[in-house]
């Protein structure tokens, strides 16, 4: 809820197509912080409660989807060697589906806007993901 309110205080600013709706961000920040959560007892690290613009879990990035067949998601502003890992968020339940460094991701095939908002984005499927078992310390 901090992070919303942070949000909606005029802190930061919706990015990426985003409705500037207060109800549907405070719905997105709660995923994002259960799937931040979510990594940090997976890699039993600390859970810096959701800082907003910095490291996710650890110096990891996390994105989050409630969709079973949903893709990661990777914008032009993601630092590229930073790594981002994938929750499927069916609350109580999380699956860490698989990471990828954001620059692997950059790639052409991936880039669309599937939604026809104006902002595209690199929607990487999850067969492109490396094994959790395989995540960078």
């Amino acid at each position: 809820i901090q992070r919303q309110n942070e949000s909606w205080e005029g802190r930061y600013t919706p990015r990426f197509g985003q409705k500037d709706n207060y109800e549907q961000g405070l719905n997105n920040h709660k995923k994002g912080a259960r799937c931040e959560a979510a990594v940090c007892k997976f890699l039993g690290i600390p859970y810096s409660k959701g800082v907003l613009r910095g490291d996710d879990a650890g110096i990891y990035q996390v994105r989050g989807t409630t969709y079973l067949n949903g893709r990661l998601i990777i914008y032009p502003v993601d630092d590229d060697k930073k790594p981002f890992i994938m929750v499927i968020d069916r609350t109580p339940d999380f699956d860490l589906v698989g990471w990828i460094y954001a620059k692997e991701g950059k790639r052409e095939e991936f880039w669309t806007d599937p939604n026809n908002s104006g902002h595209s984005a690199w929607f990487i499927p999850q067969n492109e993901l490396h094994e959790m078992d395989s995540l960078p310390k």
